[in-house]
């Protein structure tokens, strides 16, 4: 039986190792996933939102209920339940008696792969956050559509890719483009056709990021600047009958969760005299692509989940610039879709009710990278790339 081995620093990287997972369960596979808490007859202590809230950009606690929780974000919750009892949870998977025929990692933690790699085996990094990936460490990939062109947006000579060194990211490995292996389930559920709507997504940072809040300030400081930023973003919006939804950061920190931000809104409401519930809001691992799609513009603050989706071939996404962060500011080689100043956020809302950036020269072949990888078939590339390199069927 083929035997497998899943590694992460951090939960977050498991969306992109968790569908292959579920698709190697289903091949017959034996799957294990590195744990860094005691499991005891499959369940795990000590991930909560609590444990989120307290340190929401180090979520770094690895055990069967933190990988539940991550397929319910992707959207595969009820999938992953159906083999959970099928996939082995290991403390120290590389030191028992296990031999694994394959490792399986993402470009974040390429250096930890590295060292694995130099074993002698077969060890592969798939990708995520902005480098849509499959990466051999220690042999060669096949030769066939999305392999890697060194003419390509991601690895030529231009601001994007220098931007995020991907060059230098992969110089060891053989490398073939895919896209995200979490977006096959977009893929396959995003509707052909979408009713836009008189309707504003905002993607709240989270907090303790730099971005309304700093780590660690207290409940008073923290909504004070929250109400602030809402009251910026959604009361322009709100006098033009469009209605704001603030979708809820996954790793949100402590007092900027879905009942911090009712509080707020309902405040903001009652001092405008608002309706009740003028202001929508999403829960964390709501299921947001229905509500992308049928939005006027999406507002993101500066995170990478703008390549998602341009990758879903979403344009219509601008960057909040005008709150002066170091996120938003990495986008600033997308100038056309980074609204600068709170001036021209006010005068977006004035143009039409399209409001799809201007795409210039290098944001346009960005986007048009990112999107012409989208065809649901990300993870099927992936179980391909190891069912050749281990002379599997």
């Amino acid at each position: 039986m083929t035997s497998l081995l899943f590694l992460h620093s951090h939960l977050m990287y498991a969306r992109t190792t968790i569908p292959v997972a579920l698709a190697c369960v289903k091949r017959g596979w034996d799957v294990t996933f590195q744990v860094n808490r005691p499991v005891v007859l499959g369940r795990s202590f000590g991930f909560s939102d609590n444990t989120i809230k307290k340190s929401p950009t180090n979520v770094n606690i690895l055990n069967p209920d933190s990988y539940n929780w991550i397929a319910e974000l992707i959207g595969i919750y009820q999938d992953w339940r159906s083999i959970h009892e099928q996939v082995d949870f290991s403390w120290s998977p590389l030191t028992s008696k296990k031999k694994f025929d394959a490792i399986i990692g993402t470009q974040k933690d390429i250096d930890i792969l590295s060292q694995i790699a130099a074993q002698g085996i077969p060890t592969f990094a798939l990708g995520y956050q902005h480098l849509p990936i499959i990466a051999s460490l220690n042999s060669s990939l096949t030769n066939r559509n999305h392999n890697l062109d060194r003419d390509s947006i991601f690895f030529s000579d231009n601001p994007f890719s220098a931007e995020h060194k991907f060059a230098d990211i992969v110089k060891n490995c053989k490398v073939r483009l895919n896209s995200f292996t979490y977006l096959d389930i977009v893929y396959s559920r995003k509707p052909k056709y979408a009713r836009q709507k008189d309707q504003v997504l905002i993607f709240c940072p989270g907090g303790y990021r730099g971005i309304i809040s700093e780590p660690g300030q207290d409940k008073i400081t923290c909504y004070k600047a929250q109400k602030a930023l809402l009251e910026r973003i959604c009361l322009p919006l709100l006098n033009r009958n469009i209605t704001p939804i603030l979708k809820v950061h996954p790793l949100r920190a402590q007092y900027h969760d879905v009942e911090d931000l009712r509080i707020l809104s309902d405040q903001i409401e009652r001092e405008n005299n608002l309706a009740e519930n003028s202001i929508r809001i999403m829960k964390p691992l709501s299921w947001v692509w229905e509500t992308v799609l049928e939005s006027i513009f999406i507002l993101s603050f500066g995170g990478s989940g703008i390549y998602e989706l341009w990758t879903a071939g979403v344009r219509n996404v601008y960057v909040c610039g005008f709150e002066g962060t170091s996120r938003s500011q990495k986008f600033d080689i997308f100038d056309c879709c980074v609204l600068n100043s709170y001036s021209d956020y006010e005068n977006l809302l004035e143009t039409s009710t399209a409001n799809i950036p201007n795409f210039d020269k290098l944001t346009d072949s960005v986007f048009n990278a990112y999107q012409n990888l989208f065809d649901g078939n990300a993870t099927s590339r992936v179980i391909e790339e190891i069912c050749l390199q281990l002379g599997r069927d």
